[in-house]
C-alpha cells in the first residue's frame, strides 16, 4: 500500500483471506502442522519432518510451546492429534472439490478416527474441535477460524491445551505472542505514517526507507496516508 501511494497508482496486490497471509505466518502454520506430525509415533525410519521444522521454526519456540500443551502421550491424544492434523491440512493445502479423491480419502480417515476415539472416554467438544468436515462444519458446535483470522493460532492453542488436559478449555490463560507481535507491527507502520505526515526527521532505517518510498507530500498522498494510518490505529485498538 505504501509503495502504491508513493507511485500514485493502484495497489498491485490482492487483499483478503489467504491473499493477506505473510510468509512468516505460513511458516508458523506449517510449524504447527509439522510439530504435530513429529509428535505422532513413527516406526523405524527417519523422516524429513525435522528438516522442514528447522526451516519453519528455527529457534524451536513453536515446538516447545506445543509439546508443553500436549503433555504426555496417550492413545486418545494421538487420535485427537491425528484428526487435528487433517484439519490443519485442510487450511494449508487448500480446498478440494467434493467429488474428488482427496475429499473421499479425508472423510474416510476422519470417520475411522472418530470410531476409534469413541472407544475411549472422550470429550465431545474436543472431538468437534479437532475434526474438519470438508463439506459441513462440525455439527455447528464450534465455529472455525481461517488461517488469515487473527485468532487462528489462539484457537489452535485452545484445542491443543484441551487435548493435553483431556477436557475442553473454553479459554486459554496463557497469552500467545501473536497479539503482541501484531500490535508492535501495526505501531511500527503507524509511526512510519505519522512521521511522514508531520515531516519529522528520523534515524530508524525502516521509517526512512518507507519515507523514501512515499516520496514528496502532495494533498492526495496526505489524504491516502492519513486514511491508511487511521485504519492501522483502529486495528491496533481492536486487538488490545
Amino acid at each position: 500500500m505504501i509503495e502504491a501511494i508513493g507511485r500514485g497508482e493502484n495497489a498491485n496486490i490482492r487483499i483478503g483471506h489467504n491473499y493477506s497471509i505473510t510468509k512468516d505466518r505460513w511458516k508458523k502454520a506449517w510449524a504447527y502442522y509439522f510439530t504435530l506430525k513429529k509428535w505422532l509415533p513413527i516406526q523405524g525410519r527417519y523422516t524429513g519432518i525435522p528438516i522442514l521444522l528447522d526451516f519453519c521454526d528455527p529457534n524451536k519456540a513453536i515446538r516447545s510451546h506445543i509439546l508443553d500443551l500436549l503433555g504426555k502421550k496417550t492413545t486418545l491424544k494421538e487420535l485427537y492429534v491425528e484428526m487435528f492434523s487433517y484439519s490443519l491440512e485442510f487450511h494449508l493445502l487448500g480446498r478440494h472439490p467434493n467429488d474428488k479423491a482427496k475429499i473421499f480419502a479425508t472423510k474416510a480417515a476422519i470417520e475411522s478416527l472418530i470410531n476409534e476415539v469413541k472407544k475411549n472416554e472422550y470429550d465431545e467438544m474436543i472431538l468437534a474441535a479437532v475434526q474438519i468436515n470438508p463439506v459441513v462444519p462440525s455439527e455447528g458446535k464450534l465455529s472455525w477460524y481461517e488461517l488469515c483470522h487473527h485468532k487462528f493460532f489462539r484457537r489452535c492453542d485452545i484445542i491443543l491445551s484441551s487435548i493435553g488436559k483431556n477436557k475442553w478449555c473454553a479459554a486459554f490463560k496463557e497469552k500467545g505472542p501473536e497479539r503482541e507481535e501484531l500490535r508492535d507491527l501495526l505501531l511500527k507502520y503507524s509511526l512510519v505514517l505519522d512521521t511522514w505526515i508531520s515531516s519529522q526527521d528520523v534515524t530508524d532505517e525502516l521509517i526512512k526507507n518507507n519515507h523514501e518510498v512515499l516520496g514528496d507530500q502532495t494533498s492526495k498522498k496526505l489524504f491516502q496516508v492519513s486514511l491508511l494510518n487511521a485504519f492501522l490505529k483502529g486495528q491496533r485498538e481492536y486487538i488490545m
